[in-house]
């Protein structure tokens, strides 16, 4: 429900807003009012028996004013000759209504400004002290410049039952210049300005923090200060349609007390320009738009027919946007550790980590593992070699409410728990780490020993990257534990100075560890070169740190694996590839290369995409390899995968897993499934468009279309991967195209892979026919190449004759006809091509003769102009007016052969009014016949049922006698219907080009009636002949007209 009310003035004298402007001014007003309600109902379902509600309103005001002085210009006086402000804003709030009333959020929205300019102050400086301006006064303009501008919200929000700031932020801006230009009377033709000025601004905050009262004197809410100074020009005009505008800026400056470590994260955009910023705690919108973590999984996680390689299952709606999933089996069903937001806690305790457990039955349990005010992150699940479920992740406790990262980095600790199967729980959180460093970024890694592993990252100086808007470089070492079983053994730091912040970590089956890791190459994080780096355990000691690859290009996302007589495998992406289509931007692309002992091999390339974001590589024991990414585009991202067959040798092409409007995959996690098959979960972002306003380098603003987030849900997703073996009906292809019977052509299939896995050994059945209505086998052969991989093509080829039996055919392809190859979809492993087809045609119905008793014999036939002679009959129909009209006759006519046509004819007694109609045939109105066109399997033609009048040229003639003629006319009438008032002529020229020398009537004409007429003539000249014209005038509807008129020559 809204209630807008609107009131604009144009061009009117209006008193003048300020005293100095004198009395009148010309001015425009917009004035905006705004009232709206939203209220809101959530879904009551079984057993539900309480009803939820929420109402929003939102109600505030839009002014704008511009005033501009008239009348005589001031020359002694300084005064202002602009004014102009507007103001946008208004209140909202939120209500819980049912079943309780509630104040959920109250808010105040700002937006306005003012701007100012004085008159010319030049008049004033030349009549007091400089009077050498003179002479530019009339064409030179001085004036000031001020302005004063408020943007942003203060709200309160109803949260752990106390009514408090939610996290909200006010910019205001002030401005003063002075402006030299010139005369502002030609700035719609041509104009130039130099402006200086200085330009403060105060940035407040709520609900404030102690760090901003430690910088500024105990007040909480103010938390930044700053001014620019500022030198720019501008020089513009028009010459008749062309505009020129030139800019420059000879100084730019900013100024900002304090200057903030943190990067600023959540930043409005029009707080963003001038601001160094901060952390900030996270908003948590999410908790009030809807109901907030509805488990909706259902007992039944995927189909269990065999019909389908890629599913994905919502678990979680509305979950925390930062919930960081991982996923892990266990005795055949999933177990999802994750972050969890309680909305009972201020955000800086607010993390807890916990389990999402599928059940035997299917159903899922969602289970603490952490519930109290420490801030948890990072999880990460595994089963150990005894069968348990052991989770790690980042932990900070008795966090301060003050988000300086300086204060919590120190914090972060490694934590774990264990899953006691009997009891259903998980263990206590311990720490595994308890120092004033920060550790974070730990990984479960399953050894080929069987052992299960822990490797994280430890800033042994808490140097961080925290300002996300300059780059820098991380100080970490990493570090390596052993879980025995009980609790995590052998702690030690694999590798000093590490810098990194992605690792990869692989155990041979003799419990030899080996690291990957991304580090920058030249210490410079401005250059963003990263590069990638090994060491292991020699047996006594870890190897000093050595590049991978000498690749100039970026290198990093590092996927360690164990292979085949533990040889390392190394999975990596290559950035800053040169886009193949667009200049302007570059590709990525996933390598492997294994590790020989002396060194790596070089690089084998798997894959190439625009990004290749949230790439997880899992490796089986059996030797399948599984890549999965996310890939965007115009805002939105898929999830996309590559898997290598060891049983064919390949990888397959790029295959995509999702495809849905107005969603962003994230924060991906993978693991194998108890079939051997790959899964992942991850967060599935629900997109919108909305109209956001921005402010371009003039200050003018204009709204743009953004695609935000406006929900969080938790999905898992199977793929199965298989091959999908199809063929098209374009994909079969004769050469020669339209061969003939007797004809040698070749025959050749192109079949597709249309998902992940590859197939092998592909058999192509040609067929005569076809093959489920006994369809005659002409050859099998096998497509190559062999394998056909995933996402790729093969192509099968056979030599065959038409047979010369004069009969159309239909050529059958079947790809795997004996079933052999399991696949995705089995019904798309057909297409057929028609040859040597029949083709017949019909002739459109014609009047071949009106006859006296009303009848109409009508001809017509079927045509066949293909090489085919086909046997037995084929039906035809007429019927009147359409394809689908009544039916005037139908019948069976002999098929005609090669080049022939069989006519056919139809005596009809029309039962119907004076007119014309039309008539259609149809052929073989059952399809009984293949034809290689059945478009031409009906014609129409247009039949009068109307009189049809003619001069009978032999019983009409003339005598002449000097100047005189006696002619005698006789008119017919061979058509369907009466003619009356059948009007003759005698003319001395062509229709239309002479004189009426004579004319007659004859009163009833009907049809196969005759009349003659009897004329005597004198000529007004001598003339070598006469025109004998019926139904001059057309006045007679008739079947036709070109027979109405005869000539006759005089002697």
């Amino acid at each position: 429900m809204t209630w807008p009310h609107q009131r604009i003035l144009g061009a009117t004298r209006v008193p003048a807003p300020f005293p100095l402007m004198g009395n009148t001014v010309w001015g425009h007003t917009a004035e905006r009012f705004f009232a709206e309600v939203t209220i809101t109902f959530r879904t009551l379902a079984y057993p539900q028996s309480r009803i939820d509600g929420v109402a929003t309103i939102r109600v505030g005001a839009e002014v704008e004013r511009e005033y501009n002085r008239i009348g005589r210009r001031p020359k002694h006086f300084v005064g202002f000759t602009n004014f102009s402000w507007e103001v946008d804003g208004g209140v909202s709030g939120q209500f819980q209504f049912m079943p309780e009333f509630r104040l959920q959020r109250l808010g105040l929205q700002i937006q306005g400004g003012a701007q100012v300019e004085t008159t010319d102050l030049l008049p004033v400086l030349a009549s007091s002290c400089c009077g050498w301006l003179a002479p530019i006064v009339p064409l030179i303009d001085l004036f000031g410049k001020f302005t004063v501008s408020a943007e942003g919200d203060i709200a309160f929000s109803d949260r752990a039952q106390a009514f408090t700031f939610l996290d909200s932020e006010v910019k205001l801006d002030f401005a003063g210049s002075l402006v030299l230009s010139i005369d502002r009377r030609y700035r719609d033709k041509i104009g130039g300005e130099l402006e200086g000025g200085l330009s403060p601004f105060v940035h407040l905050q709520f609900p404030g923090s102690a760090q901003n009262a430690s910088y500024f004197y105990g007040i909480p809410f103010l938390h930044q200060v700053g001014a620019k100074i500022f030198l720019r020009g501008r020089l513009y005009g028009r010459i008749w349609r062309l505009k020129w505008d030139l800019e420059f800026s000879r100084l730019n400056g900013l100024f900002v007390y304090p200057r903030y470590r943190g990067g600023y994260l959540g930043m409005p955009l029009w707080l963003q320009d001038g601001l160094t910023g901060e952390w900030r705690e996270p908003s948590r919108l999410y908790l009030y738009r809807e109901p907030y973590h509805q488990l909706v999984a259902g007992t039944q996680l995927f189909p269990q027919d065999e019909n389908w390689d890629v599913r994905e299952e919502r678990l979680i709606q509305n979950v925390f946007p930062f919930a960081e999933p991982s996923l892990t089996w266990k005795a055949g069903q999933a177990v999802i550790v994750y972050v969890y937001d309680d909305p009972n806690l201020p955000a800086h305790q607010s993390t807890e980590i916990r389990a999402l457990m599928q059940q035997p039955d299917g159903s899922w349990q969602d289970l603490p593992i952490t519930q109290d005010t420490a801030l948890d992150s990072q999880p990460q699940v595994a089963v150990d070699s005894n069968g348990n479920l052991v989770a790690v992740w980042t932990r900070m406790e008795e966090v301060s409410p003050d988000p300086d990262p300086t204060l919590r980095l120190p914090k972060g600790e490694i934590a774990y728990a264990v899953y006691d199967a009997q009891t259903g729980l998980w263990s206590s959180p311990v720490l595994l780490t308890q120092n004033d460093r920060f550790d974070l970024s730990p990984q479960l890694v399953q050894g080929a020993d069987g052992q299960l592993y822990l490797v994280w990252l430890r800033s042994p100086d808490n140097v961080f990257p925290t300002d996300f808007s300059r780059s820098s470089i991380p100080h970490t070492d990493i570090y390596l534990a052993r879980w025995d079983g009980t609790q995590f053994v052998d702690v030690q730091r694999a590798m000093e100075r590490a810098d990194t912040l992605e690792v990869a970590l692989a155990v041979s089956s003799t419990g030899v560890p080996m690291l990957v890791w991304s580090r920058d190459a030249d210490g410079d994080p401005d250059t963003h070169d990263p590069k990638l780096y090994f060491s292991y355990w020699d047996g006594s000691a870890w190897t000093p740190a050595q590049g991978v690859w000498s690749n100039p290009l970026s290198q990093g996302s590092p996927a360690l694996a164990m292979g085949a007589n533990d040889t390392p495998v190394l999975y990596f992406v290559r950035s800053d590839l040169a886009h193949p289509e667009f200049e302007q931007y570059t590709q990525e692309e996933l390598l492997v290369t294994d590790f020989s002992g002396a060194g790596w091999r070089e690089p084998l390339p798997i894959t190439r995409a625009d990004t290749l974001s949230e790439l997880e590589v899992i490796t089986h024991p059996n030797g399948r390899v599984s890549a999965l990414w996310g890939a965007s585009s115009q805002g939105v991202a898929d999830l996309w995968t590559v898997v290598y067959d060891p049983t064919v040798g390949y990888w397959s092409n790029k295959v995509r897993l999702t495809q849905d409007d107005m969603t962003h995959e994230q924060q991906v996690a993978a693991a194998w499934d108890p079939a051997g098959n790959p899964s992942a979960v991850y967060i599935k972002r629900q997109l919108t468009h909305e109209e956001r306003e921005v402010e371009d380098d003039e200050g003018n603003r204009y709204p743009i279309q953004v695609t935000v987030p406006v929900r969080a849900d938790l999905y898992l997703l199977a793929h199965r991967p298989k091959p999908d073996l199809t063929i098209r009906e374009d994909d079969l292809i004769l050469e020669p195209s339209n061969p003939g019977p007797g004809q040698q052509v070749t025959i050749r299939a192109r079949v597709s892979n249309r998902r992940a896995l590859g197939a092998r050994n592909v058999q192509v059945r040609f067929y005569d026919g076809d093959p489920n209505a006994g369809g005659i086998p002409i050859g099998t052969v096998r497509a190559t190449p062999d394998p056909i991989v995933g996402g790729s093509f093969g192509t099968a080829e056979l030599n065959w004759t038409v047979p010369p039996d004069g009969r159309s055919h239909v050529l059958y392809a079947v790809v795997d006809p004996e079933n052999t190859i399991a696949e995705t979809d089995e019904t798309n492993n057909m297409a057929s091509y028609p040859i040597a087809l029949l083709d017949l045609v019909a002739v459109a119905p014609a009047v071949e003769q009106y006859l006296p008793d009303g009848q109409v014999v009508l001809r017509f036939g079927i045509q066949n102009p293909s090489s085919v002679s086909p046997s037995g009959e084929v039906r035809w129909e007429l019927r009147l007016n359409s394809v689908d009209g009544a039916i005037l006759t139908q019948g069976a006519a002999p098929a005609p052969g090669t080049g022939q046509t069989s006519p056919l004819t139809f005596t009809w007694r029309p039962n119907l009014d004076v007119g014309r109609y039309t008539l259609y045939l149809l052929v073989d109105p059952d399809n009984r016949f293949a034809e290689e066109d059945e478009a031409n399997n009906r014609a129409s033609n247009e039949i009068a049922l109307l009189a049809d009048l003619v001069v009978n040229p032999a019983l009409t003639d003339a005598t002449r006698v000097g100047m005189q003629v006696a002619l005698r006319a006789t008119v017919q009438n061979i058509g369907w219907a009466d003619a009356r008032a059948v009007a003759v002529q005698v003319l001395d020229a062509p229709p239309g080009m002479g004189n009426v020398l004579v004319s007659g009537t004859v009163a009833n004409l009907p049809r196969y009636g005759s009349a003659s007429l009897d004329f005597n003539i004198t000529l007004p000249r001598r003339l070598p002949r006469l025109w004998v014209v019926v139904n001059p005038a057309g006045t007679i509807a008739e079947a036709r007209r070109d027979n109405n008129e005869v000539i006759l020559n005089l002697s």
